[in-house]
């Protein structure tokens, strides 16, 4: 539905026709949406130089205005009231989990974590945790909260069973909201000098399928 959505807005920004999702589900086969979308477009002969002049009436995003708080959007408030309802509950969390091997420089990924929360708004994103009669606002926190959090477990009888088991735990913690509880962590997990476990976790209410192939 993800790809569908988005295949909707594309040809919506390109040919200016209107489609939903439900029409692009019944479709069984890739032809027969192209029949749909073929129906739709008004004149043919514009198709080709609609396509070509694509890339040149894309609009640049426009960049906010700097605001206290800002209203969240129909999708965010499902997920937040959602989380409320169990505040325990870990499964709105986005995980990804990488192995690095070879010499880590701790510092070098510290920098790294600190200019993409700083690019990325959405990665300092908070959540109210209380309910004050008025539609719930999110805040955007200073860059450079997120702090990369380092565990040795080198020492462990068996490292890798130890690393496995803290990351497990990791996932199983649910993601708290107030303007104090940042929803992006990072984590990294030592085996041995050459080997690591690289934990990204991020709450779904800050992060989709589509932030998450900009974001890896």
């Amino acid at each position: 539905s993800l790809r569908a959505m988005r295949m909707i807005l594309r040809l919506n920004h390109i040919y200016g026709i209107e489609l939903n999702v439900s029409e692009i589900m019944k479709k069984g086969q890739v032809k027969e949406i192209a029949r749909l979308i073929h129906a739709l477009i008004p004149d043919s002969a514009d198709k080709k130089d609609s396509a070509d002049s694509e890339s040149d009436s894309l609009s640049p995003i426009p960049v906010i205005d700097s605001k206290e708080s800002f209203p969240m959007s129909p999708g965010q408030e499902r997920l937040w009231f959602l989380q409320r309802m169990a505040p325990d509950n870990p499964v709105y969390g986005v995980p990804f989990v990488r192995r690095i091997t070879g010499q880590l420089d701790r510092h070098a990924l510290q920098q790294a974590v600190t200019v993409i929360e700083t690019r990325h708004d959405a990665l300092r994103l908070l959540m109210p945790d209380t309910f004050s009669g008025q539609a719930p606002k999110q805040k955007i926190a200073l860059p450079g909260q997120i702090r990369v959090v380092f565990k040795d477990c080198s020492r462990a009888d068996n490292p890798e069973k130890t690393v496995a088991k803290q990351v497990q735990n990791a996932l199983e913690t649910a993601f708290s909201f107030g303007y104090d509880h940042p929803l992006f962590r990072v984590m990294i997990f030592k085996e041995t000098p050459s080997s690591h476990v690289f934990l990204l976790h991020l709450h779904h209410i800050i992060c989709d399928g589509w932030s998450a192939k900009i974001l890896l």
